[in-house]
């Protein structure tokens, strides 16, 4: 896909976002649907974590290189297709919003085990969000909940 840039029009898109929409064309290709059979399939495949149906007019916007999709959209089509690769999209997925969000790179976050201060602290927290796509408070709420540790795995 070649995309001319004129006055007025948005960047670019990364190197991720590029390689993103390319894993989910082949995705397509491997599966032989059209679009409209894309969007079918999306009605049957969702799973139980709420991910359901998507127009073909969505899907198609999946796959162009205006903006990065929403992860919920990645994952339906990616279903849709039932040729596996949900794994890769979303990693992918996640890589192209980092970029297009642009603050991980101005970001100064320590490893983890370097972390001495509160700043250092939300530093690393706020890149690990970016790393992880930014994702919405809706979707945090849709995860299941984290492990229960024991007490005393908090004590040193």
């Amino acid at each position: 896909m070649n995309l001319t840039l004129g006055r007025g029009s948005a960047p670019a898109p990364g190197r991720h976002h590029r390689s993103l929409v390319g894993h989910l064309t082949a995705l397509k290709e491997r599966s032989g649907h059209s679009f409209a059979q894309l969007a079918s399939n999306s009605r049957t495949t969702g799973g139980a974590d709420g991910i359901g149906g998507v127009s073909a007019t969505t899907l198609k916007r999946v796959v162009d290189l205006k903006d990065v999709p929403g992860e919920r959209a990645v994952i339906a089509y990616v279903r849709a297709c039932s040729v596996g690769g949900e794994r890769e999209a979303l990693r992918l997925w996640r890589a192209a919003r980092a970029e297009d969000r642009g603050h991980l790179g101005r970001l100064r976050a320590p490893d983890v085990d370097s972390i001495r201060t509160q700043a250092d602290l939300a530093a690393a927290l706020a890149a690990a969000y970016e790393r992880a796509g930014a994702p919405s408070c809706a979707s945090s709420r849709s995860a299941p909940p984290p492990p229960r540790f024991p007490d005393l795995c908090f004590y040193r």
